[in-house]
């Protein structure tokens, strides 16, 4: 069997939430084709849902290492991931401006970023990095209810309850109940 047939496989193993199954497959693919960068990021999220994170780390940095203009928003992205369970946020933030630097549309990083920053009580930093993801994606329920947050703890209850609408309107219960206790009646 071919390294595509395995890589098939370990998607198909990673969707259905078989992670051994996947990590078992991703190792076969990488063993055939240690230059399958795909496979090792999909391998580094599969050992970061198993809470490998060492692992998981590797993962990337071997992609970093060996073809750095290659998946790299995706494995910066991911490193900063970890970096941000660690509760080092600097290192995070870091690694987030690396994965932005090596894709400018990449929510992903653009919404990790804006949490460091809510962390670090950053909030223009913040506000600017989830105006970004709605300027890619206005449905983003999750900036939507952020930038929601960060208007709130302003004080600019009419520009928040705009961003808490938002959200009730693509089904957040979160923002509806919210413009239930400030009387806007949501149902």
């Amino acid at each position: 069997m071919n390294s595509d047939y395995y890589f098939q496989q370990g998607v198909k193993y990673t969707d259905s939430g078989n992670y051994k199954e996947a990590i078992s497959c991703f190792e076969k693919v990488v063993q055939i084709d240690p230059q399958n960068y795909t496979a090792w990021l999909d391998m580094g999220v599969v050992y970061f849902n198993l809470g490998e994170f060492e692992k998981s780390e590797k993962c990337y940095k071997f992609i970093l290492e060996h073809k750095p203009n290659s998946n790299c928003g995706g494995a910066y992205n991911n490193l900063a991931n970890i970096e941000s369970l660690k509760k080092n946020y600097d290192v995070a933030m870091s690694l987030y401006k690396k994965a932005i630097e090596c894709d400018s549309e990449n929510i992903d990083a653009f919404y990790g970023l804006g949490g460091v920053c809510l962390l670090q009580h950053k909030y223009d930093l913040a506000r600017s990095c989830y105006e970004k993801i709605l300027s890619l994606d206005k449905n983003h329920l999750y900036a939507n209810i952020a930038l929601g947050n960060i208007y709130m703890i302003f004080n600019q209850i009419d520009i928040a309850n705009n961003f808490f609408i938002r959200a009730a309107q693509l089904g957040s219960s979160e923002a509806k109940n919210l413009l239930n206790k400030q009387g806007i009646k949501w149902y």
